[in-house]
């Protein structure tokens, strides 16, 4: 029997630092559980009651398979209660949660496998609920189609993706990218289910598919009453999750005639809502390349018609060579999105920088940043949005690379300033820069950098045009207007070490 226990996570108010040279803010209190806990999986807020949900998936030491540890959190990261569930055959991995305000409750989707535990390998769909006061409800299990055996070549399920139509969930289970850990990678076989889940969590209805393109999310038909799942096949579904077509069948489909979902539904889509004018907007987080916008790693945030399949606007992150992983882009109640991807080194695992940006609707960047944290390795595996406009990252660290990991979640405002976060009296400093087209001006925003700065601006040859030496934390506004018309990338570095760089057009 595999327990899963629900603990607290103790958030801390603001500790900003930089490069080696701590601010030292003390925090109020520090939670940390690095024996135990490993990453931090899915995070969940209890509507506008400022509570907080996060799942962390917990290593054993004997067994070497995972268990799961559930956090909740009010809005001072105090606890509010300890509980247990547990299930008789299964280890869990849950990676998608939903907050219902009819119930007050966080439903949790994931997967399960019987022991030996293997990650690709899993074959079982599960769902629980939990309330705010930390209540837990029963773990459902249904065996999914065509599971994995011995003598199959096939991948496993590894994502998932949902939408609630008010009276239930339209789910996708998926392979995903885990098809890279395979030495034999061109045997394996791709493999589907489209689940119709009540608002109970039981199954109605279930269809399976097998060696095809994924898809990895759902979203409401743009033509009749069903559903549809974006990627290189779309598939179109009825109301009861049924495969009523593929769109790269249809006579004429601009799936296969239009040049852009070649390179943008070929990837790693984990997050996709309905959008403004009857068109959808979606992330990938594996290989864009897309105008030269988007280089292996980015995440690109797009705009479409499903009618016609015409890119009506996409975004890419510009920095960074990987995505989130579980959870790539969220929408704020305000309908501004946040998204990011992740820079490491894989020489120097100490110089990891977490980019975020917030977009506007129409896919405008309001401001971009890059959170570091000084001396440990962190990997961030989604970015939420809250109900005060904020945001949160959450997923793992290690202090050495060479010891376990351990999960955490961080906290920042609208403004992209750092407001709590977890089990870190460590460094951090945020760069923010805005506007990202303008006929000279750029303003540039440092917090928590002791010590002068260079800003170095560069046109596209890789010529260095523009140095204003001297520059400190707070606000700094750069007159570029000297620069001819065209795109540039800027740079901020301490000494010989870059900070922060992105782009910038001048009108």
């Amino acid at each position: 029997m595999r327990s899963f226990y629900i603990g607290i996570l103790v958030v801390v108010l603001g500790a900003i630092s930089t490069i080696g040279i701590s601010q030292n803010v003390k925090p109020t209190w520090d939670y940390e559980d690095k024996a135990f806990g490993e990453a931090a999986f899915i995070f969940e807020e209890f509507g506008d009651l400022q509570k907080y949900l996060t799942v962390v998936e917990e290593k054993s030491n004997h067994f070497d398979i995972p268990t799961c540890k559930v956090i909740i959190l009010d809005n001072d990261g105090q606890e509010i209660q300890q509980n247990f569930i547990s299930n008789d055959s299964l280890d869990l991995n849950f990676t998608k949660s939903f907050y219902d305000p009819s119930t007050h409750k966080i439903r949790l989707f994931g997967f399960g496998v019987k022991a030996p535990f293997s990650r690709f390998d899993f074959e079982y769909f599960v769902t629980t609920t939990i309330d705010e006061s930390g209540a837990v409800g029963p773990v459902k299990v249904v065996r999914l189609e065509n599971p994995i055996t011995s003598d199959n070549k096939q991948l496993g399920y590894s994502d998932i993706g949902y939408y609630f139509d008010g009276q239930g969930f339209k789910i996708v289970a998926s392979s995903g990218w885990n098809i890279l850990y395979y030495s034999d990678i061109n045997d394996r076989n791709w493999i589907l289910s489209f689940i119709d889940l009540s608002k109970e969590g039981d199954v109605l209805n279930m269809n399976f598919l097998d060696d095809v393109d994924i898809c990895q999310c759902i979203l409401p038909s743009a033509f009749d009453d069903g559903f549809h799942c974006p990627g290189g096949t779309g598939f179109n579904l009825d109301k009861n999750m049924n495969i009523k077509s593929w769109e790269a069948n249809e006579p004429g489909s601009e799936l296969i005639t239009s040049i852009w979902p070649n390179t943008l539904f070929f990837q790693n889509n984990q997050s996709c809502f309905p959008w403004l004018n009857n068109t959808f907007l979606i992330s990938n987080t594996f290989m864009g390349n897309y105008n030269n916008m988007a280089s292996q790693g980015n995440t690109v945030v797009f705009q479409y018609s499903p009618k016609d399949y015409k890119l009506q606007e996409f975004y890419a992150t510009w920095e960074g060579n990987d995505g989130f992983h579980l959870s790539s882009m969220d929408v704020a109640k305000d309908t501004s999105i946040y998204t990011g991807a992740l820079h490491f080194s894989y020489l120097d695992h100490r110089n990891t920088k977490t980019t975020i940006t917030k977009l506007d609707k129409e896919l405008k960047k309001v401001w971009q940043m890059q959170y570091v944290e000084d001396h440990q390795y962190s990997t961030t595996l989604g970015i939420k949005a809250t109900s005060d406009l904020g945001f949160v990252i959450y997923g793992y660290r290690t202090d050495d690379y060479t010891t376990g990991n351990y999960p955490f979640v961080t906290k920042f405002d609208s403004n992209g300033g750092l407001s709590w976060t977890n089990n870190t009296p460590n460094a951090a400093y945020t760069i923010k820069s805005y506007p990202t087209i303008s006929s000279g001006l750029m303003t540039i925003d440092i917090v928590g950098i002791v010590g002068n700065l260079d800003v170095r601006v560069f046109d596209m040859a890789g010529s260095n045009v523009f140095v204003r030496s001297n520059v400190i934390s707070g606000v700094t506004t750069l007159d570029l207007s000297g620069l001819s018309t065209g795109s540039y990338i800027y740079k901020v570095y301490q000494g010989s070490k870059e900070l922060h760089s992105g782009k910038w057009i001048k009108q």
